[in-house]
């Protein structure tokens, strides 16, 4: 895979696995707290997140409710944001980049419908519950959620000079 990569070049995503019906948990438990995505311009109705961790400021109200995501979280070496991203059944995230070159994002699947995917570069990625993989999203990507049910995913962003040393994805 091209822009993806996988617990073979980032061992830490064994973690996330591991834990993941734990999370999963977790997330119910906090669902109820999730806010629109702010950019609106980004995406048609349908996004929202429950922020843990962004640009290294913890949300400590939300972190209590979720120990076992914070423990597996804090055991990753210099994670700057985290958080639960909900996307509705229909909703589409228009082709975009991220804003930094400084992290690589991790997906983990909590809740993983059928017809979601991700497309990175010219390169389409579907989730699957407790599976994570690692992309650059400083290049174009975009989502669709063309399910009838909601896509429920933990996002994490890792500083990438942390990991210099390791094959980074594209």
């Amino acid at each position: 895979m091209k822009y993806f990569s996988g617990v073979d070049k980032y061992p830490f995503l064994q973690k996330l696995m591991n834990n993941w019906p734990a999370i999963l948990e977790e997330y119910k438990k906090v669902q109820a707290l999730a806010v629109e995505w702010p950019e609106k311009f980004l995406y048609t109705d349908g996004w929202s997140v429950i922020g843990l961790r962004f640009q290294t400021e913890d949300n400590k109200s939300v972190q209590a409710l979720c120990p076992v995501t914070m423990r597996v979280i804090n055991e990753i070496a210099d994670v700057t944001t985290a958080g639960f991203s909900i996307l509705k059944a229909g909703t589409i995230i228009h082709p975009h980049e991220g804003y930094t070159d400084e992290v690589y994002r991790v997906h983990l699947g909590l809740i993983c419908p059928e017809g979601a995917w991700i497309k990175v570069g010219d390169e389409v990625m579907t989730w699957t519950e407790g599976e994570a993989f690692v992309f650059d999203d400083t290049n174009t990507h975009e989502v669709q959620n063309n399910s009838n049910a909601d896509r429920v995913i933990l996002i994490l962003d890792f500083l990438k000079k942390v990991y210099d040393n390791t094959d980074k994805p594209a």
